[in-house]
């Protein structure tokens, strides 16, 4: 059915929302070619060059110890990048070769388990000419961390293909993603973007990969239906059919069993190709001789002692490499020695087994690997089960990223120290400014989560886990921005003089001030406290600036504002200051007015920025203005640049400080215009649209709804509603999309249901 309204360029709702999820997919990196893609001052992570280095690996690997999330946008260059890589230089079977006086190490399934294949890297050493690496699939799924292991996999193999070399396991498709961990981890971290990326990388991934020629490593195991190495080679690459989960016993094998669904609609693989892919990927290794179908699996088959030297006889080789099944040591030969099981996960589920690997090595006998387990990993960030772990600890390189990681992390301490000294506050029970270390951390984390106990030695010296009390006013205060000359002074008078002035109009005592802002009459001030009063004062300072002021009439340090303390700050206080900083706060609005009449900020921040060079200048300010009829003078236009960056020597600003500064006027502007009215008639204009399309309307919910949890997030919605804009009398912005999911959430639990939908557009669910 053609959507009416739409001029025959849009076939039915189902098709505009699919395109626009291939579209975004294949847009979301379309971002500069540079290594710095992020110019967020508060990103701590590590920067991905288009072309990774050995660097950016290890780089990669100390953001993920000390657990940093990398950015967005370099985990959609990292995708992305693999996939062409893949699809361009990596064929469905691959060859390798054990590097002369060097070594090649087999890896099998890793499962999300990070600290498992760091210890392999600490044991092993990193790829590279002389150390060549197979990872024989099944990366991701079960584990917390797959998306980590993949990015770091994938960048290894971009920064040196000829030393890492990736097998597709069962576990690399959609529908088994769906089902386990992998999905719904990628959509904790990130969003559904990235994980549509991560599969159309999957999708590119080669089954086999030979070792001189003689070794074949695969995920499963063999089929049934004879194929050469050659016609698997041709295959092209799809997207794996689906399997169902079935649950029926079976004598050898107590796992969850699987069996196969209808292939995908559009699987350019013939029925016996498929039958093919699906083995190499399913199949396992038993005791009884020919094959058995259907596999306990319920896809894939069982093949016997007498089936392994028939197929390494027809294809010349000498042994077979798989992975697959969890085995107690990490690994267990079969069919007299030829077939080499490895499961690389150590402590996999509620088993108790080892991890394992296979060396060869130029000087190997007949091509047999040594084959062991490793040791199991502390690692305590990572361990799925550390409590049975060996103390065993991961040993790095250091490397210039890891300072300044650790000069981020401070500065993100410096910019949380409002949120962190309230919630600080909130534990310390006796007002005593400090904590004991257990409840520190469970602070420090829940504002800024990051892993503390690997931190600490590195961010402070003084805070220990030793049975003394953190002082945490003493912690935070380690970490100040320095600012050159006296802006901050002259700034901190200002504020003082405008408080001093109100209690002078208004009160007319500092002692009834005090009074006042004592709200539990404990004859001292906390920071809430005096966080509240000034914020009753509305005089235009964030909550870090009360904090650092609050810090500066703190001058005994003990976290509390005594009467004698507060007396000495306020007494006598001037107000020609006030009167400059009024005329900067009046400046300022004049310059929003400007700037609102383009309603994006991002947008005029852009124009305004002549040179590109991702900060504009008092020069580029005023050239604006100037444009606009508005002349400001420049001493106050360089007060409003001090003032938005905290230092009085700066001659420009960058967008973060920018969109600080003048998007609470926006707000402010926003929410006087009758906005409900503007979102009321919106609604009404997409219930039109819905009820024109009633016969799709609970198919356009479901593909809204991705997951099938019955609740859509604003990303979902944002796809969604993307496809009803080309209907619609007035298309929706990013940004007012996001402000409709909240009206929409009546609950206010950050999800929209199926009820909320459609009471929202005044729909019946019929």
């Amino acid at each position: 059915m053609q959507s009416s309204g739409a001029g025959g360029k849009l076939a039915t709702l189902e098709e505009r929302y699919n395109q626009l999820r291939k579209d975004r997919m294949h847009t979301a990196v379309e971002k500069e070619e540079s290594a710095v893609l992020v110019s967020d001052p508060t990103y701590m992570g590590p920067h991905v060059p288009q072309v990774p280095t050995y660097e950016t690996v290890m780089a990669l690997i100390k953001a993920f110890q000390m657990g940093v999330k990398l950015h967005v946008d370099y985990v959609v260059r990292i995708l992305n990048n693999m996939h062409d890589q893949l699809k361009q230089f990596c064929g469905t079977v691959m060859r390798t070769r054990v590097p002369k006086d060097g070594k090649l190490i087999v890896v099998g399934d890793t499962h999300g388990q990070l600290a498992d294949v760091l210890t392999i890297f600490q044991l092993h050493g990193f790829p590279s000419e002389t150390n060549v690496f197979v990872f024989n699939g099944d990366f991701v799924d079960r584990g917390p961390q797959g998306l980590e292991i993949i990015l770091l996999l994938f960048t290894m193999h971009m920064a040196s293909p000829s030393t890492l070399f990736l097998n597709r396991g069962n576990h690399e498709q959609r529908y088994m993603n769906e089902r386990y961990s992998f999905e719904k981890e990628v959509r904790e971290k990130y969003n559904p973007t990235v994980f549509d990326l991560a599969q159309r990388a999957f999708k590119y991934l080669p089954l086999i990969t030979l070792i001189n020629d003689r070794v074949i490593v695969v995920h499963g195991g063999l089929s049934d239906v004879d194929f050469s190495l050659d016609e698997i080679a041709k295959f092209p690459r799809i997207n794996i059919p689906h399997v169902k989960r079935k649950h029926k016993h079976h004598k050898h094998k107590k796992q969850e069993q699987q069996e196969p669904e209808q292939e995908e609609k559009r699987c350019k693989l013939n029925e016996e190709q498929q039958e093919i892919v699906k083995c190499l990927l399913w199949s396992d290794p038993v005791e009884t001789e020919g094959f058995t179908r259907p596999s306990f699996r319920g896809t894939g088959v069982e093949w016997g002692p007498d089936v392994t030297p028939e197929f390494l006889k027809g294809k010349k080789m000498d042994y077979i490499i798989r992975s697959h099944e969890v085995k107690d040591d990490g690994f267990e030969w079969d069919h007299n020695d030829k077939v080499l099981t490895l499961f690389s996960a150590s402590n996999y589920g509620s088993t108790d087994n080892k991890g394992a690997v296979a060396v060869f090595t130029d000087k190997t006998h007949n091509h047999v690997p040594d084959a062991s387990p490793f040791p199991l990993p502390e690692c305590c960030a990572f361990a799925v089960n550390q409590d049975k772990a060996e103390t065993k600890e991961v040993l790095l390189p250091q490397i210039p990223f890891f300072e300044e990681s650790i000069k981020r992390v401070k500065r993100i301490i410096f910019m949380k120290r409002h949120a962190l000294v309230l919630d600080f506050e909130k534990v310390d029970a006796n007002t005593c400014g400090c904590l004991p270390f257990n409840d520190f951390i469970q602070v420090l984390s829940s504002v800024i989560p990051l892993k503390w106990p690997v931190l600490l030695p590195y961010i402070s010296s003084e805070v220990k886990d030793n049975g003394i009390l953190v002082n945490y006013c003493q912690f935070l205060d380690q970490y100040k921005v320095k600012v050159e000359g006296s802006f901050y002074d002259q700034w901190a008078q200002h504020v003082v003089e405008k408080i001093g002035k109100h209690i002078s109009q208004n009160i007319g005592d500092l002692e009834k001030a005090f009074q006042q802002f004592d709200l539990n009459n404990d004859h001292k001030l906390s920071l809430h406290e005096f966080t509240t009063a000034v914020r009753h004062l509305n005089i235009g300072v964030s909550e870090e600036q009360i904090y650092d002021l609050f810090r500066s009439i703190d001058t005994s340090g003990d976290g509390q504002i005594e009467y004698d303390e507060f007396f000495k700050c306020f007494k006598g206080v001037s107000t020609e200051a006030v009167v400059w900083l009024e005329r900067v706060e009046q400046s300022k609005e004049r310059v929003f007015k400007a700037l609102s009449q383009l309603d994006d900020l991002e947008a005029v921040f852009k124009s305004i920025d002549s040179n590109n060079s991702g900060s504009i200048s008092l020069r580029e300010l005023r050239e604006f203005l100037g444009k606009h009829d508005l002349q400001i003078p420049k001493e106050e236009l360089a007060g409003i640049v001090h003032m938005a960056t905290a230092d009085d020597t700066a001659k420009s600003m960058k967008l973060p400080t920018f969109l600080a500064t003048f998007r609470p006027l926006q707000l402010k502007q926003q929410e006087a215009s009758n906005e409900q009215g503007f979102y009321d008639s919106v609604r009404q204009d997409i219930s039109r649209v819905l009820q024109a399309q009633k016969l799709q309307l609970r198919r356009f919910w479901r593909q809204m709804d991705v997951d099938g949890s019955g609740e859509i997030t604003i990303d979902e919605l944002r796809i969604g509603l993307q496809a009803l804009n080309v209907l619609m009398k007035f298309p929706l912005s990013d940004e007012q999309m996001e402000k409709l999911h909240k009206t929409l959430d009546i609950n206010g639990d950050g999800k929209v249901s199926f009820e909320e939908f459609m009471t929202g557009f005044n729909l019946s669910a019929d």
